[in-house]
């Protein structure tokens, strides 16, 4: 690493391009038809009282055309919380989802270098010069400048939090945030899951209980024929194209029981990773940060869609990556292939690409799918020492505190 007078620059620089863009993505009005549209309509038609057509994309809102036509996807219950972008003009929303979507990734941004900066064998200024450049590479954060904003930032900030109380014992605010999470972004259930069944009795307890609460609420506000909606809706399935899709199976979508199969192994190895590496470290805080970062490639290595801003959550791992495992050329590797998430280049890439050549286009898939590859590689080759960097980084106290932060 450059030392720390050049870090310092290099921090600096990093700094400005990160807010240039910043500025610019939440200005620049793209994405008004794309996913903006699809939380704008939720909440237009809970402002209209049209829920039953929460999860038709096609219905028009108060006798005009929606906003988009995209499908949505969260609990019937979180479209409530897109209620205050419809009384707003789409401009003006369009700018306000963006920038509560900047303010969710920068303020996890920030417990996560908080967190993780007293850990690192390396000084604070070439510490924070690395965060910075992982950042900036990190494209499934930025994309969603294109596509108007996004909720995932939120559930990036969720699941730091989520980490932050589960390792510090507060369970039940864990449980509560996590359950907040799935109910936004229900594919994220998988992630819960393995959470709730190896983070201890306990903490299963206050998921369960939290999960019925929240779904009793839900259904007595909101009724049930919107539940058997929504069920009905998730039952139908969606697969997409590689452009949009990083799954780890894209490559292999024409066959739905291969790309099944490859699924299930690869989370199947990242458990069989954890099983192993649990034993190895010791005190229960180490343990639960360990089976945090791999809950949450379980998750995603399961999903059949993975949309590329669902990668910025692997961030959680790269910045304990950074501070506390020498191999830090790999993390590199890691986030340079993440920066081939940047929907604007995929998109100008599909269209060079010739589309009747099947070779091609599924090379083109695997090379979308390559940040979960490489990721659960490095999980398989390099677990033992993973395990043993909690030897030599025990959980610290935070040295900065931002409400229940502490």
């Amino acid at each position: 690493m450059p030392g720390d007078r050049a870090c310092n620059r290099i921090s600096v620089a990093v700094a400005a391009v990160l807010a240039a863009g910043i500025v610019a993505g939440i200005l620049v009005p793209a994405g008004s038809g794309w996913d903006f549209a699809n939380f704008y309509d939720a909440g237009h038609k809970v402002l209209a009282g049209q829920l039953q057509d929460l999860y038709d994309p096609f219905a028009r809102i108060e006798g005009k055309p929606p906003q988009g036509q995209l499908a949505f996807y969260g609990v019937p219950l979180s479209a409530l919380l897109f209620a205050a972008m419809a009384w707003m003009p789409p401009g003006a929303a369009l700018i306000a989802f963006k920038a509560q979507a900047t303010g969710a990734i920068l303020l996890g941004l920030w417990l996560l270098y908080s967190r993780n900066v007293v850990r690192s064998g390396l000084s604070q200024a070439q510490y924070r010069a690395a965060f910075l450049v992982a950042a900036l590479l990190f494209q499934p954060f930025w994309t969603i400048y294109r596509v108007g904003g996004q909720t995932t930032p939120t559930l990036f900030l969720g699941f730091v939090l989520a980490l932050i109380w589960l390792t510090s014992g507060r369970l039940l605010a864990a449980a509560v945030c996590l359950v907040a999470v799935v109910a936004i972004k229900p594919a994220f259930v998988l992630t819960l899951g393995l959470l709730g069944v190896m983070a201890g009795i306990r903490f299963l307890a206050y998921v369960a209980a939290t999960g019925a609460a929240a779904a009793g609420i839900s259904i007595l506000t909101m009724g049930w024929s919107i539940h058997q909606r929504f069920l009905e809706h998730l039952s139908a399935g969606k697969i997409s194209s590689w452009m949009y899709n990083s799954s780890i199976s894209v490559a292999l979508q024409d066959l739905p029981a291969l790309a099944a199969l490859t699924r299930v192994l690869a989370a199947g190895l990242v458990l069989s990773v954890l099983l192993r590496a649990r034993k190895r470290i010791a005190g229960e805080a180490a343990g639960r940060h360990f089976l945090f970062l791999t809950a949450i490639a379980f998750g995603l290595l399961l999903m059949p869609v993975v949309w590329e801003h669902y990668l910025s959550v692997l961030f959680i791992p790269v910045a304990y990556f950074l501070a506390a495992w020498p191999r830090w050329k790999w993390t590199g590797v890691f986030c340079l292939a993440c920066s081939t998430q940047n929907l604007v280049f995929i998109l100008w890439l599909q269209a060079v690409l010739p589309t009747g050549n099947l070779p091609v286009q599924a090379a083109a898939a695997i090379f979308k799918s390559a940040p979960l590859i490489l990721f659960t590689v490095l999980l398989w080759r390099y677990w033992k020492e993973l395990a043993a960097t909690y030897d030599r980084a025990a959980e610290p106290a935070p040295r900065m505190t931002v409400g229940a932060y502490v």
